[in-house]
């Protein structure tokens, strides 16, 4: 599959878990190993690729942690999955989520509290 055909996947894949609100885990920059609640599909101001904002959501914390928040280029993902798990009603830390996006795709509805 082409850079092109990946990227619509993943896409798609990332929208649907969004919407449903579902907690997925990929292999970042071919080395790390992240479990995620998709937040916020779109496209970067700066560098004009697909972008996730997402929260670690893996190892388990009782309380949300600011630094849990990632910005992940869609370049660099690779075994995306959706896991069974739900992603969490809201999470604090998240002023701007789409601060950095030129566009959204998708965004997930009634989610963060700042």
């Amino acid at each position: 599959m082409d850079a092109t055909g990946k990227t619509s996947t993943l896409i798609e894949v990332i929208t649907k878990a969004i919407r449903r609100r579902s907690v997925v885990s990929f292999t970042y920059e071919n080395k790390e190993q992240l479990v995620v609640e998709p937040i916020v599909l779109g496209i970067h101001k700066e560098t004009g690729k697909h972008v996730l904002r997402c929260y670690k959501s893996f190892p388990l914390m009782l309380s949300d942690k600011k630094e849990n928040w990632c910005l992940c280029d869609l370049d660099k993902i690779s075994s995306l999955k959706t896991t069974p798990m739900r992603a969490k009603n809201f999470r604090k830390g998240g002023k701007t989520l789409e601060g950095d996006m030129a566009e959204v795709i998708e965004i997930s509805s009634n989610y963060v509290k700042t």
